[in-house]
């Protein structure tokens, strides 16, 4: 369990530099980072199943996860009530140039300032999603389960509910990006 740990930069519980730990059952509350509050991955390919996600805070971007340059897998992990400072991107996760597979992950009542409520992903990101759910996330100003800019994005079988945008895009925004969705809701 990773309880109310800090870093002023980068990676309030975890940071990962060119590394792939493998955690399972693990739990992150309460921790704060300018970015990735909880985890920050750094080229990193960290493999996570059965792990939690909550109350984490960002001062930035990333308010639970943040991936430059990473594909992390993730298995059955839950993302709940992260959130962003001002101007943050990605309440749950933000992904650079990064390309992460999640199986059956759930992002409820993520909250980020002004791009991607659940999910942020920017500069060339392909992430991969099968069988999550995006319900109750919010953002400031366009997508409020997902924002894609310069991505593509895969999702196979992903339900999205009541999540809202305050400007534009309540369930996915897209800009210059080319995400394919088979069987989603």
């Amino acid at each position: 369990t990773f309880t109310a740990n800090w870093a002023g930069a980068h990676g309030g519980a975890i940071y990962n530099d060119t590394s792939s730990p493998l955690l399972d059952g693990c739990s992150f509350t309460n921790n704060f980072a300018g970015e990735g509050a909880a985890i920050y991955n750094l080229a990193s390919s960290p493999e996570l199943t059965n792990c939690s996600f909550s109350i984490n805070y960002a001062g930035y971007d990333g308010g639970a996860m943040s991936n430059l340059d990473s594909a992390p897998v993730l298995v059955d992990c839950t993302f709940s009530n992260n959130t962003t400072g001002r101007y943050g991107k990605g309440g749950g996760m933000r992904n650079e140039n990064s390309s992460p597979t999640l199986t059956g992950c759930i992002f409820t009542e993520n909250h980020a300032d002004t791009k991607g409520g659940g999910i942020y992903n920017t500069t060339s990101s392909a992430p991969e999603f099968t069988g999550c759910s995006f319900v109750g996330n919010r953002s400031g100003v366009e997508g409020g389960a997902i924002y894609n800019a310069n991505s593509s994005p895969l999702l196979t079988g992903c339900t999205f509910e009541a999540n809202t945008a305050d400007v534009q895009g309540g369930g996915i925004y897209n800009l210059e990006s080319s995400p394919e969705l088979a069987d989603c809701t």
